[in-house]
């Protein structure tokens, strides 16, 4: 009798630790690993490392942006509501793992690297400060959670 509730706790226990731990979603996540920078110079390269979950794996090769311009002498609107969307290079279907995406400020476009639209205001001699929206989609049109990049400067 003393030892049956010991085996049925080790028994309870093995259960649960056997248990599928897999707790990716159809619907995409994303998080932020990492940015080259929080100030870059025109003509510089902005590079910004996402980890990514999907169950299904099947992530397009673009990721969505809004940028939200800081700047009090910025021309129009302070967000950019027309989403962007860039490419990035295509990778294999996977429920787990990273994007990178590199922006080359006020300069020609390279392979995989995209022009960033900026300065806010062209006839300022004011550095952009700038916010960032971010979110990816799936190939069943899944829209992941949105990240947020603040106060990234973009120097003159």
């Amino acid at each position: 009798m003393k030892f049956r509730l010991p085996i049925l706790l080790v028994s309870a226990v093995l259960l649960l630790l056997s248990c599928d731990k897999d707790t990716f979603e159809t619907k995409p996540a994303i998080s932020l690993k990492s940015l080259s920078a929080t100030t870059v110079r025109s003509g510089g390269l902005f590079s910004i490392t996402m980890e990514y979950t999907d169950k299904e794996g099947d992530l397009t090769d673009s990721i969505y942006m809004m940028m939200e311009v800081l700047n009090q002498s910025a021309v129009g609107e302070a967000w950019q509501f027309n989403p962007l969307r860039y490419k990035v290079p295509t990778f294999p279907p996977s429920p787990k793992g990273e994007i990178t995406a590199n922006f080359r400020i006020n300069s020609s476009p390279d392979v995989y690297e995209t022009n960033l639209p900026l300065f806010a205001n062209p006839n300022s001699s004011e550095n952009d400060t700038v916010n960032f929206k971010i979110w990816v989609r799936d190939a069943a049109q899944n829209y992941s959670d949105t990240i947020t990049i603040e106060q990234v400067v973009f120097v003159r």
